[in-house]
């Protein structure tokens, strides 16, 4: 479904009640056609906030095309004294308006019948002939606003909540909510409920001070920072949207495409206003919003549902380089190559391009020593630890679709292992796919001889060091890299999904659904002739072999099915859009290191990039890329030992970028 279509009614309502009341907040929540029933929703949405006199709160909602959509309503004050809360309003009362301004419910003190109603959706229960007001009414297809005031010359705070009773074809999807900020229990808290499903839903949450402007408004909070918990835990922050700070910030050019997608208003460029994009499984979930150095003033808050929504376009299909940048791209290259290997240069190489107009992979140098041809799109080389990133989105891939958390321990998929442990924390999936888990890089007892020291290795021996060794730090603490990490983490998704090897796993999550028909752990005998050979210092090499602990770096691939791979984390497919969004969200930043899964993380200029190198005994790869704009270089080399690839995947990209970015 087109999600560009799907929310006019929700993004209209906000604008008429940005433009048309000085309200302390406007709430806006759309309830849309559901895609799946078994999946998570956003089942209840909340805001607190001040009441001033004389401004009614003004909640907006529409019910999408279909069946009727029971709702309820509250408004909140009295009881919210039992809770701690100083000064609630005292005596609110909610009216409902359909379009067109007719009158549809309306109540100041809430019937005892609908007690029943509250315990079904799990909301508080209210005291018995409490002034707290509730309306619940089935309502048709349509836009609809609930007004909630106090009586005549009263103020105070106020929880304003929206339910959807029984989970039929309809869901919430989005909130908004404007109010004043304060200090201390003066700053804006909306909440919000993902009720039980199988998957997580990836949402876009924005604190719009300055933005609001153009809107008329007056008495802007100036630098609003944004803060998302879950319980008493801090889970993503943000200030400043345009430049990505705090876990879980997004580029301002992947947030802008958000905006649009989502139906939100545009933001302006440098503004202070703060955002954040973030996949969230179910369960209970807060916004803080507070104004940075103690400022107040008027804000917006947002919470948009963008679960399966691809940002941002990329060539699908092979689209050639310009001349003038073929010639810079080989005048980049042409230095690295020698097809003797003299020197310790580079013996052969593909370069894999992907941008806005772009797309397409240059060949240099000869596929092996002993031979004259120059590698295409389609040759073959071992990519070496390149494969961690996708066995990361691997991971994600499971994590979405509700089959694991990454905060499940590793023992809940290998039952009978013996697994280290720290005091206090476990081994945790999250924990593999980042090298925090505090593994040795490789075990101490791999049976095979150089190259090749993992040739042989058996599951059997793995564990029998895994059940004998310690961890060297704490899980979660520390950066350390670990092929060993990954290569169990690859053990546990085979395990856990009941493949038979790697390569069918691989192909099942990432193959398959992105035709990356040539990427796999063993090459087929139809294929062999395609193969690269790999050299180091001028001399052949044996091709590569990793028993066991394939998923850390036993792929090999082309250069044209490494652009399907950046170009999915790129702009990926409806199918992997909340993976990719996983995969690439920053899960640890130690020492200056960020970590997502697999890809380190890097800022520059406020720009964010994503890279991974990888290295067998003859090959080199790197692979890098960033969103804004979004653009990607793989270089792909059957060289051992040398960081050629490393260099050109960065100047390469920078030379694109420059490209791309020019006025």
């Amino acid at each position: 479904m087109n999600r560009s279509t799907r929310r006019p009614g929700a993004a209209s309502a906000l604008t008429t009640s940005l433009r048309a009341t000085s309200a302390a907040f406007a709430l806006v929540v759309a309830l849309l056609p559901l895609g799946r029933a078994q999946d998570s929703r956003l089942a209840n949405l909340a805001i607190r906030a001040e009441a001033v006199s004389g401004e009614p709160l003004i909640v907006g909602f529409s019910v999408g095309a279909g069946e009727e959509k029971t709702v309820l309503i509250r408004a909140v004050g009295p009881t919210l004294g039992s809770f701690g809360v100083s000064r609630p309003l005292a005596d609110p009362r909610v009216q409902l308006f359909a379009a067109g301004g007719r009158v549809v419910g309306e109540n100041d003190q809430y019937a005892s019948a609908d007690a029943a109603v509250f315990a079904q959706v799990g909301a508080f229960a209210l005291p018995a002939g409490s002034k707290d007001a509730a309306i619940v009414a089935r309502l048709g297809p349509g836009g609809y606003t609930a007004h909630v005031t106090g009586a005549v010359g009263t103020s105070g705070t106020v929880l304003v909540e929206v339910y959807e009773v029984g989970a039929t074809a309809t869901r919430l999807t989005n909130l908004s909510a404007r109010a004043r900020v304060g200090t201390g229990d003066a700053i804006l808290i909306p909440g919000l409920v993902l009720s039980p499903g199988t998957n997580s839903r990836r949402l876009l949450v924005r604190a719009v001070g300055p933005g609001l402007e153009p809107f008329g408004v007056t008495g802007l909070l100036a630098d609003p920072k944004l803060e998302l918990f879950q319980g008493g835990r801090r889970i993503a922050e943000n200030d400043n949207w345009g430049t990505p700070s705090g876990a879980y910030a997004a580029t301002a050019d992947a947030l802008r495409v958000a905006f649009q997608q989502s139906g939100a208003f545009a933001l302006p460029t440098g503004s202070r206003d703060a955002a954040l994009s973030t996949l969230l499984p179910p369960g209970g979930y807060t916004v803080q919003v507070s104004g940075t150095l103690g400022g107040t003033g008027e804000a917006l808050v947002e919470v948009y549902d963008l679960t399966g929504v691809s940002l941002g376009p990329v060539p699908e299909v092979a689209k050639e380089a310009s001349a003038a940048l073929r010639a810079q791209i080989d005048a980049l290259v042409a230095p690295e190559i020698d097809p003797t290997g003299a020197g310790g240069k580079v013996v052969g190489a593909v370069v894999g391009i992907i941008g806005p107009d772009v797309r397409t992979v240059r060949g240099y140098g000869v596929t092996a020593l002993d031979s004259r041809t120059t590698p295409a799109g389609d040759t073959l080389f071992e990519i070496g630890s390149n494969t961690k990133p996708m066995t990361g989105l691997i991971l994600a891939d499971r994590v979405v679709k509700g089959h694991m958390r990454l905060d499940d321990p590793v023992s809940r998929f290998l039952p009978s292992a013996a697994l280290p442990t720290a005091p206090g924390a476990s081994l945790q999936l999250v924990h593999l796919a980042t090298h925090t888990g505090g593994l040795a890089d490789f075990p101490d007892n791999l049976v095979g001889t150089p190259p090749n020291p993992a040739a042989g290795y058996t599951r059997a021996l793995m564990f029998d060091y895994l059940g004998r060794t310690t961890l060297r730090t704490r899980p979660g603490s520390a950066i350390a890299y670990s092929n060993l990490g990954f290569g169990l983490l690859g053990i546990a998704l085979q395990d856990a999904a009941a493949m038979a090897s790697y390569d069918v796993l691989f192909a099942e999550h990432l193959g398959d659904p992105l035709g990356m028909k040539d990427t796999r752990v063993s090459v087929p005998t139809s294929s062999a002739a395609r193969s690269a050979r790999g050299s180091r210092q001028g001399r052949a090499v044996v091709p590569s072999q990793i028993d066991t602990l394939e998923a850390s770096g036993a792929l090999r691939s082309t250069g044209a099915d490494m652009l399907a791979f950046i170009a999915a984390n790129l702009a990926p497919p409806a199918t992997l859009a909340d993976a990719v969004a996983l995969s690439q969200t920053v899960q640890f930043d130690l020492g200056g290191r960020k970590m997502a899964l697999g890809f380190s993380v890097e800022t520059r200029n406020g720009r964010t990039y994503f890279s991974k190198g990888g290295g067998t005994p003859g090959f080199t790869s790197h692979v890098r890329f960033t969103t804004s704009p979004p653009a990607g270089v793989v270089v792909l080399t059957n060289t051992g030992q040398s960081d050629a690839a490393e260099r050109l995947a960065e100047a390469i990209l920078e030379t694109v970028i420059a490209r791309t970015v020019q006025p």
